[in-house]
């Protein structure tokens, strides 16, 4: 039996056109689904001509399809023996589907420690991955979901007789050579305070700040203010580059896009900043007073403009004093 096909002059190409009947051996199914495609491929007005295809080329075309379509089921049976393999060797349900049971009996088996699977999630959340778990993490987590609320801080103040503590736990995350500081950079770490300071005194996390402040105003000093510290990564201000060589890193812990700096902080800050407008020669104007989020736009986000503002108004007034 034989079946009419077209093929283009001088061209040993054959474009099949119709099936006409069926033909023993291959289904009528196949023959109908075929049928679109290789209309499809057959383009007008290229001289083509009538001819006849034999039942044997027709046969090789399904049997070639039929070959590619067992080699794919066979591939997809090898990946889900190999995960059938995974899951026995991790006390997991053998039945090769990869899901969220699979995944955390693998993670169960590679002993991570919780400061492990804490860092994990933190760097997820977008927040600072120095594996303390605390209230940063659990917001940052319900941020990253769509569920975050803005902190509600409530706080008991650190200051004695109007001051507050300072501490120094130096950081090794500092260049050989000294520097003249021109102004100060407002930063947040999104961390804790306390791990803030673990996480900025070990040499892996390559960050530094020249002082910290936490949310009742005690502050940790990290370098001397003639310390190049490395706070500011890619950045520019007034029209100098590498903020680093010339910018102070004053930070707050936490996420201020999250919450707003408390009356402590704030104080604190400005206890801090104050005698270096004299020690260095800052002009009042607050002109050298900036922060991430303005020297590596698009880059950083901090602080919010609801911290900058709560700072510049506080130093505004204590300059004029």
């Amino acid at each position: 039996m034989a079946f009419p096909i077209l093929r283009a002059r001088n061209s040993t190409t054959p474009y099949i056109f119709a099936f006409q009947e069926p033909f023993s051996g291959v289904g009528v199914a196949a023959q109908k689904a075929a049928a679109p495609a290789i209309t499809a491929a057959i383009r007008p007005n290229h001289g083509l001509s009538l001819i006849k295809l034999s039942t044997v080329s027709i046969k090789v075309f399904i049997l070639i399809c039929t070959f590619l379509h067992f080699q794919l089921n066979k591939f997809i049976m090898a990946l889900k023996d190999d995960t059938k393999k995974i899951q026995e060797a991790v006390g997991a349900t053998p039945d090769g589907i990869y899901g969220k049971n699979t995944a955390l009996k693998i993670i169960g088996k590679l002993d991570f420690s919780k400061e492990d699977l804490t860092k994990i999630i933190q760097k997820k959340a977008g927040g600072l991955p120095d594996g303390a778990y605390g209230p940063n993490t659990a917001k940052g987590i319900l941020e990253s979901l769509g569920l975050g609320e803005e902190e509600k801080v409530t706080v008991t103040s650190s200051a004695v007789e109007g001051s507050y503590p300072e501490d120094t736990k130096a950081t090794p995350n500092i260049s050989s050579y000294k520097i003249r500081p021109g102004g100060v950079v407002l930063h947040h770490s999104s961390g804790s305070y306390e791990g803030s300071i673990s996480w900025i005194c070990q040499t892996k996390s390559q960050v530094s700040y020249h002082c910290i402040i936490d949310t009742d105003g005690k502050r940790n000093s990290f370098a001397s203010d003639d310390s190049r510290c490395w706070h500011a990564g890619k950045s520019s201000f007034n029209g100098r580059t590498n903020c680093n060589g010339f910018l102070l890193g004053l930070s707050f812990s936490g996420n201020t896009n999250t919450r707003e700096l408390t009356d402590d902080e704030v104080a604190s800050a400005v206890e801090w900043l104050v005698p270096r407008f004299e020690k260095w020669g800052w002009p009042k104007d607050l002109s050298t007073v900036t922060t991430h989020r303005e020297i590596s736009p698009g880059r950083k986000d901090d602080v919010d403009s609801r911290a900058e503002v709560k700072i510049k108004d506080a130093l505004r007034a204590a300059l004029d004093k």
